[in-house]
């Protein structure tokens, strides 16, 4: 397995990173097939902030968490993503694999056009400026495992491909509470 550190604010002391080093080769015991982990370290308002996140065979895990001392708020972090690693190779065990590939699809180009819309003359709307774009694979999965791999993730939504039907869908959580699925007409 392949540990990348990123550092900011924060100065990584070596017996520190030895720790974090031998700790995470421990998650192995757990899952085997850890493709690689990068630790993010940084320094906010007091705060230490460790940010591990582990592709495990193709599933992205993050765990992040604080604490005045390094050691501690990595350790609470790790503790995370030993948490779901656990979930995920008990779900895996219920289940026969999780197929995971890649995926390469065409989007139709007049879905790619943007939209018209009025501007208002008095002032312009900065809103709708991009700030970022984000590149990522598409996996091929069900609902049930896009709502699973959202949560690992700790976002409010997931973009996959449809195992069922093999049209790009998008899961989100509900402000009431549950789970809603999106999918094209």
């Amino acid at each position: 397995m392949e540990v990348r550190f990123v550092t900011r604010n924060v100065e990584l002391p070596g017996d520190i990173k030895e720790y974090m080093e031998k700790k995470i080769g421990k998650l192995e015991k757990f899952f085997d097939k850890i493709l690689d982990t990068q630790i993010a370290l940084n320094y906010k308002r007091g705060m230490n902030v460790v940010e591990i996140t582990s592709n495990v065979n193709g599933v992205v895990m993050r765990g992040e968490d604080y604490a005045p001392d390094l050691r501690k708020a990595f350790d609470k972090a790790l503790k995370n993503i030993e948490r779901q690693i656990k979930k995920h190779k008990g779900y895996l065990t219920d289940k026969a694999r999780l197929k995971v590939q890649d995926v390469s699809f065409d989007i139709d180009p007049e879905l790619l056009s943007p939209l018209p819309f009025e501007k208002d003359k008095d002032k312009e709307d900065l809103s709708r400026e991009i700030v970022k774009t984000k590149k990522f694979t598409v996996n091929v999965m069900s609902p049930i495992e896009a709502t699973m791999q959202m949560d690992l993730l700790g976002h409010n939504f997931f973009i996959f491909k449809n195992d069922s039907n093999g049209a790009i869908n998008v899961v989100y959580r509900r402000e009431a509470g549950g789970y809603g699925l999106l999918e094209p007409k």
